[in-house]
């Protein structure tokens, strides 16, 4: 097959994208970090469908959230190296398997900006006790995984 550039534009992709999910990552650490002490001991621990909170909890439990991301980033991290092992929904072929893994590795590394972001937004609104989160930035952040998900998979098909 012969060497059209895509591959080599989309890994140039992966790796920036990548890059900027680790610094969201450690910003939010170390605002986590910074400002541990300044957040109220009672935060808001869960936010309903209408962007209000609905229970409250201690700020410890915001370090799930703060590690979570950590290991989840990490292993996605290392899942973009790997598209070899991705369950793609249809057969990849040495024709497009140059194609297909490029699409699969930028897929997730979008996917790990994506929840990156997300997960630094939670820690955000609830370390600033935020108490209602407008419907509109609410549906926006929670649905920008789903929304990349089914970019994803079609930028997949599209590239079989």
């Amino acid at each position: 097959m012969p060497f059209d550039g895509r591959e080599l534009i989309v890994k140039v992709k992966v790796k920036t994208i990548n890059t900027y999910s680790t610094i969201v990552v450690v910003v939010t650490l170390l605002f986590f970090i910074a400002f541990y002490k300044n957040i109220p001991s009672q935060i808001p621990a869960h936010y309903g469908f209408n962007g209000e909170v609905d229970s409250w909890g201690s700020k410890n439990i915001l370090w799930y959230f703060v590690i979570g991301n950590i290991i989840i980033n990490t292993l996605l991290r290392v899942l973009t190296k790997y598209p070899q092992v991705y369950n793609y929904p249809f057969k990849v072929t040495d024709k497009n398997r140059a194609k297909v893994y490029a699409s699969g590795s930028l897929f997730v590394a979008v996917l790990r900006l994506v929840i990156s972001l997300v997960v630094a937004c939670v820690i955000l609104f609830m370390s600033l006790s935020i108490e209602k989160i407008p419907i509109p930035l609410y549906v926006f952040i929670f649905s920008l995984p789903i929304i990349s998900v089914l970019y994803g998979v079609t930028q997949l098909i599209k590239n079989k």
